[in-house]
Parts: structure tokens; C-alpha cells; sequence
């Protein structure tokens, strides 16, 4: 499977007018898989369109052109030396004008790679042609370690490497150059491959491309096969701006599915609270309150619409079960000198997995939002969803989401726990380029 999916622009807006519908594609098909784009431009942090654009809670990574490279034949390169820099991640490469229609195609493909490899798809549509060896860049797959040992085994700066790399060419045709007007990535890989000591797996793409994909050569949308999700993804006509009316439906059919409003997607944790509470009345409980930062913001939003905070955390009495990569633990009275003025608060002084738990918390039914930030082991994580499905919960927050380590397996526990329970789905995920949120709402109320 993979971890993360990377494409990339530069200012021009033929390809980076598709940001948004980019955005809102992968969150809506692949909502636990983090969205990198790489961004080649002199833009700071803080300008406006990338603040806006991490405000719909993806990464983006900003490069700086090099002098004397055209920017975008580096644009299209620089999706691949991104990838390098995820030792372990196992990232997917994509085109910035193509966007996902569901998600079984990609999650099956990428499901038969084999173990450090870099899984290549396509090659049979050269095959017999003068470009046989290539494959198409879409749909690369390989950890980050491998993207560097064929892009970058010496290790070099951005710049050097970009440098390095555009002294390629002629190992089979002109196209190799990064400075060749008909620079094609595609050609560039065949030739690392040729010089380079890193295992490729080759795959099919079995498929029916003039059937299942929506493609600006033949565009042609049946929206029956759209709404049922026969499409697999669609390479969209561009200029975005020149073609809105005619990419409308696939627009239409995706804010359809995300309840007709993207602006839902960027809420942070608590804004999306408030709305749960809003609009579904009930309590909120929080597992794991720290210093009570997150659990003074909870008592504000029950305090506006007359309900409760309920935490569970055993505090001192937890320290045992605690990893010391978790970092110093919080005392009780730190917590309790924060959270003392408010009176909308009862604490469960006990662990989470606590044989009696579900009895104390049936008092306090029903229960609309909560937020699992607990031990972080795989059965400690689905302990605790388990739990908030037993109590109806509307929407669970889970905290961490993109931590794997040997003391930290959620994304390992939203897998299992949604494999067995169709009850929920993952609607948004906000944070992902630094310690991700997901939030999980009961099927029921989104599908309403």
C-alpha cells in the first residue's frame, strides 16, 4: 500500500489552477493518505495562496527555481526528488492535472508491490515503440529511500542535484536533458535505471482506459458510471480556467460527496466541535487531557450550548503504562489549575480500558463529539474507538494520525477498526504535514 501521495506545479497556471480540485479529490478518496505538493516558486511561508492552500490541511513544500533550469521541466522532476526526502514513507507520484474517481483501482495496484521495489505501471503502452523501457510517471510507487538511491545516491544539496541531473542526456534520446524544450521525466527515469542499482517491479495497468477514465483526449463524462464510481480518474482538460464549464460535472459529483460544501474540509478540531454540537446536541468526551489546553477549548464550546466535558485520564496513576517517548507526563494538579473555574466538567480519574468504564459513561449519554488522545498502541487506540461506538458517539476525533512507531500504531488502528465497522467513515483530517487529526462520523449522519 502507500503512505503518501506527491505531485507538483510551478506558478504556471495551467497546471496549478488545479490545486483545489486536486485537494479535494484525494480528500475525498484517499482521506488517510497525506497530500504532498511540491511547489516551485519564490513565494515565502506565509503567502497568502500557501497559507490558504495548507489551510485545507495537506503539505506543501516549497522549492526555490534554479538559476538556467527551465522551471517547468523542474516542476515536473520535482515531485520525484520530494519523494526522495520520506525515507520510510511509501509515496505515490501523481500529475497535478489528474484526480482520483475512487480509490480501489490505486489501492489494489499499489497493494502488489513488492517490498523494495519501485513499482512501475504502464510500460506496455511503449512496449514495440521506439521509447520501449519507459513507463508513464503517474502512479510511481516506491518508499522515499528508494526515489533517493535513483534520484539522489550522492546525497546532494537540492541545487547541486538539479545541476548534477541536468548534465544527463543521450543515454537513449534527447529528452533526457532537463534542458531540452521536450524534456520528459519518463525518458530521465530510463536512464537512472540504466545507471543506477535500484530493483523496479513492472505491472499492467489492466485496464480500459477509453472506458474508465475521463480523459482530455476523448473527454466524454457519463454521469452514470461517474455517481457509481466506474470512472477511475480523470486527466483533466487545461487550462483549468479556460475549461470550468466543461469539468463542472466531475466538480459537481465530488462536492456531492463531501455534502456540497469544501470549505467543511479545512475546519480545525474545534470549529468542527462546535458544529457537531450545534447541530447534534450532546456531550463531548475527551481521552487523555494532558495539561487541559484541549480541554479548556471543550469546556467553551459545551458551555455555549448548555452540555458537558467528560475526561479520562488515570494522571499519576497512568505513569506506569506511559512510553517514555511520550514525553514528561502531566500532573494532576497542573490540569486541575487550568480547568478549575469551570463547572461543566466531571473527570474519570481511570484509564480508558478500565473494566468499569462503560458504566460510569453511560450517565452522561449522549455523547456527540469526542476526542481519543490516549495511549497510542494499535489494541490501546481501537480499545478506545470501540468504546465511543458503544456510546453512539457522532463524530470521533483521533489524535496523531500519521505516527507509526513501535509506541504509536494509529493509523494501524483506524485501518482495523474501519475494516470492521461500516458504522463510520473518515471524513477530514486536518494538521497532516505535522501531527494529523481524523475524524471519524457515524455514516448515518453524513450520508443525511
Amino acid at each position: 500500500m502507500f503512505n503518501r501521495i506527491i505531485t507538483s506545479t510551478n506558478e504556471d497556471p495551467t497546471y496549478l489552477d488545479f490545486w483545489k480540485i486536486q485537494i479535494l479529490s484525494h480528500k475525498i478518496f484517499f482521506p488517510n493518505k497525506i497530500l504532498t505538493i511540491a511547489f516551485l516558486t519564490n513565494r515565502s511561508e506565509d503567502d497568502d495562496l500557501i497559507v490558504e492552500m495548507r489551510s485545507y490541511g495537506i503539505d506543501v513544500r516549497l522549492y526555490k527555481p534554479t538559476p538556467n533550469i527551465p522551471e517547468g521541466n523542474h516542476a515536473k522532476l520535482l515531485r520525484h526528488l520530494c519523494a526522495s526526502e520520506f525515507e520510510d514513507d511509501v509515496c505515490v507520484i501523481t500529475d497535478m492535472d489528474t484526480i482520483p474517481l475512487q480509490s480501489d483501482y490505486l489501492n489494489n495496484l499499489t497493494s502488489e508491490r513488492e517490498l523494495n521495489k519501485i513499482l512501475c505501471v504502464g510500460s506496455e503502452v511503449y512496449k514495440d515503440t521506439p521509447h520501449s523501457g519507459k513507463f508513464p510517471a503517474h502512479h510511481i510507487t516506491a518508499e522515499g529511500k528508494l526515489f533517493k538511491k535513483l534520484f539522489n545516491p550522492k546525497n546532494l544539496s537540492n541545487e547541486d542535484l538539479i545541476n548534477e541531473i541536468s548534465k544527463i542526456n543521450n543515454v537513449y534520446d534527447h529528452q533526457e536533458s532537463l534542458l531540452s524544450s521536450e524534456f520528459s521525466d519518463e525518458s530521465l527515469i530510463r536512464a537512472l535505471f540504466e545507471r543506477g542499482d535500484v530493483d523496479r517491479q513492472d505491472l499492467s495497468r489492466n485496464i480500459n482506459t477509453k472506458e474508465q477514465w475521463i480523459d482530455r483526449s476523448w473527454w466524454d463524462i457519463n454521469k452514470d458510471r461517474l455517481y457509481s464510481f466506474n470512472y477511475i480518474e480523470a486527466n483533466l482538460l487545461r487550462p483549468y480556467k479556460q475549461n470550468v464549464s466543461r469539468i463542472k460535472d466531475i466538480e459537481t459529483f465530488l462536492n456531492s460527496l463531501v455534502g456540497g460544501n469544501m470549505s467543511f474540509i479545512k475546519k480545525d478540531m474545534f470549529s468542527i466541535a462546535d458544529e457537531c454540537l450545534r447541530v447534534h446536541k450532546g456531550n463531548i468526551i475527551e481521552i487523555g487531557a494532558g495539561n487541559g489546553e484541549s480541554t479548556e477549548q471543550f469546556l467553551k464550546i459545551s458551555k455555549k450550548y448548555n452540555h458537558n466535558v467528560i475526561v479520562i485520564d488515570p494522571f499519576e496513576d497512568g505513569w506506569d503504562d506511559m512510553p517514555k517517548t511520550y514525553g514528561k507526563p502531566y500532573p494532576y494538579q497542573i490540569f486541575k489549575s487550568r480547568v478549575s473555574k469551570y463547572e461543566n466538567l466531571n473527570l474519570v480519574k481511570k484509564s480508558s480500558t478500565d473494566k468499569n468504564i462503560y458504566n460510569e459513561l453511560i450517565n452522561f449519554l449522549p455523547i456527540s463529539f469526542s476526542f481519543v488522545d490516549g495511549l497510542q498502541y494499535k489494541d490501546s487506540v481501537i480499545s478506545d474507538l470501540n468504546l465511543m461506538k458503544k456510546l453512539n458517539c457522532n463524530i470521533i476525533c483521533v489524535d496523531d494520525f500519521t505516527r507509526n512507531t513501535n509506541e504509536s500504531q494509529v493509523p494501524l488502528a483506524i485501518d482495523e477498526f474501519l475494516d470492521t465497522n461500516s458504522d463510520y467513515i473518515i471524513l477530514h483530517y486536518e494538521d497532516i504535514a505535522v501531527r494529523a487529526k481524523v475524524f471519524l462520523i457515524k455514516k448515518e449522519l453524513y450520508e443525511n
